[in-house]
């Protein structure tokens, strides 16, 4: 394979001092927080079989997706996924990492403010991003708690029979 020519050694090279300004500028806007999860989201994904599901799209079209993993109503694993923009992905992110290890009680109660608060803010035009995060988070919560209640139900028939 032959070596990279001069010209394309100094096109990355200006790509690679573009971006560093880009994020630079970026820095300014946004938290050291919503930087780090920005480029490094943590729990990105789905999980296999769990025990809540959510998801919901907002008014600017963009989805969140959460999945939940509850044990003994304490929230052991959280996965997002959203086909939105960088604060949509920085919500998804941060909203997964606060609830593990809480309580389902505890849990429910995040919104918006505690999302935005967690990352430090975000820019006016991006809070309907921590919105959408806490409105997924409550609906994977609501189905956990239907599933537990059909769960209920369930061991209360067979224990009529």
């Amino acid at each position: 394979m032959p070596d990279k020519g001069v010209a394309e050694e100094h096109q990355d090279d200006r790509f690679d001092d573009l971006q560093q300004q880009v994020l630079k500028g970026m820095g300014k806007t946004y938290t050291p927080v919503v930087m780090a999860l920005w480029k490094d989201p943590q729990n990105a994904g789905s999980l296999d079989y769990p025990d809540g599901y959510g998801q919901v799209t907002g008014p600017c079209g963009d989805t969140m997706q959460i999945w939940l993993r509850v044990r003994n109503d304490v929230i052991i694993d959280a996965k997002f996924w959203t086909d939105g923009c960088g604060p949509s992905i920085v919500c998804g992110s941060i909203i997964t990492i606060m609830v593990k290890g809480k309580s389902l009680e505890a849990a429910v109660r995040i919104d918006q403010q505690m999302v935005l608060d967690e990352l430090g803010g975000l820019p006016e035009e991006s809070h309907h991003c921590a919105l959408l995060a806490a409105d997924a988070l409550g609906a994977a919560i609501g189905c956990v708690r239907s599933e537990l209640v059909a769960e209920k139900t369930k061991e209360v028939k067979h224990a009529d029979i």
